[in-house]
């Protein structure tokens, strides 16, 4: 059953931009000066930075941008910063995103209005442009992440959640659902997105509402990410009780076994990836990959403990 949201004049409701960040600090400068020259009027919107421990001191370069205030947290989760940013926060509506995006001039605009266009609209996954170093010529592991790092609108539309690096979402939908889960090191705006669909609320995807992402440009970040995923969605489903893991894990090899029709059209189709040699190379990546979920998985379910990558 839907739940009802009134849709209301966007331009006039108060928005909350809630970012965590760790260690992040020339990138971090980059995204408030994009949010800086948001076409949402200025007075309407505010951004909350979550320092998350860093070793670096932030005070000085968020407090020269007027739009921007710091709030700290010291538990090492991006999920605790975004709950204290959310605790902070002033708007009706809430954005998220990270430090390491670059969002478009008319982004909070677009997410709004969209967020706003529905009774029933909870949450708004927006779309994540991911770019390489050198436009013209990505290297294989850039190739990799600009098709598979941050696959918004199928995740949105296919599996109904959206990454925090471009979700909009209203603070009575916090207030109903609970905040983000803090006690698992990634995945957890999965997590939240499917708790507030379970709960009746409509999510979706826009195109409009977009923010930019360098791609991750080695084997190491790479693997990272894919070792950090695996054990967000490994404490998520041991929180929840969903699922044994030894299920998981035979799933798992299935994947791996069995064609990836999907993944290998996503490849081969893709007009930017210049030779064949090279879409070989990235598809075989993408099942190294899937070779890496598979060991972290066992790790954890012979009681070892998630990653903080």
């Amino acid at each position: 059953m839907n739940k009802e949201i009134s849709p209301k004049n966007g331009a006039n409701t108060f928005v909350s931009v809630i970012i965590p960040v760790y260690n992040d600090r020339e990138r971090l400068a980059h995204c408030l000066g994009a949010l800086n020259q948001q076409t949402y009027p200025h007075g309407q919107f505010e951004v909350v930075v979550v320092d998350n421990g860093s070793d670096e001191s932030l005070e000085g370069m968020v407090a020269s941008f007027p739009i921007a205030r710091l709030v700290l947290e010291q538990k090492r989760s991006s999920f605790a910063a975004r709950n204290s940013g959310i605790e902070a926060a002033r708007g009706d509506i809430l954005a998220f995103t990270d430090s390491d995006c670059i969002p478009f001039p008319d982004w909070i605009e677009n997410g709004v209005r969209q967020l706003m266009s529905m009774p029933n609209q909870g949450v708004v996954s927006g779309c994540v442009e991911v770019f390489s170093k050198i436009p013209e010529k990505p290297t294989v592991y850039e190739s990799y992440d600009m098709i598979f790092g941050f696959q918004q609108e199928f995740w949105a539309k296919d599996r109904k959640y959206g990454a925090t690096a471009n979700l909009f979402t209203h603070r009575q939908i916090i207030d109903d659902v609970g905040p983000f889960n803090a006690n698992i090191k990634s995945t957890g705006d999965q997590e939240w997105c499917l708790r507030a669909v379970d709960h009746g609320y409509q999510l979706s995807y826009s195109q409009d509402a977009c923010v930019k992402h360098p791609a991750r440009a080695s084997l190491k970040a790479l693997v990272h990410k894919r070792l950090r995923l695996a054990g967000g969605n490994f404490d998520s489903r041991k929180s929840t009780h969903n699922q044994k893991e030894p299920f998981r894990i035979g799933k798992l090899f299935l994947r791996l076994l069995v064609p990836n029709f999907r993944s290998f059209s996503l490849v081969f189709s893709n007009q930017e990836i210049p030779s064949y040699g090279q879409k070989i190379i990235v598809f075989l990546l993408g099942v190294f990959l899937r070779v890496c979920t598979i060991y972290e998985h066992l790790r954890l379910s012979f009681g070892k403990t998630s990653r903080n990558l």
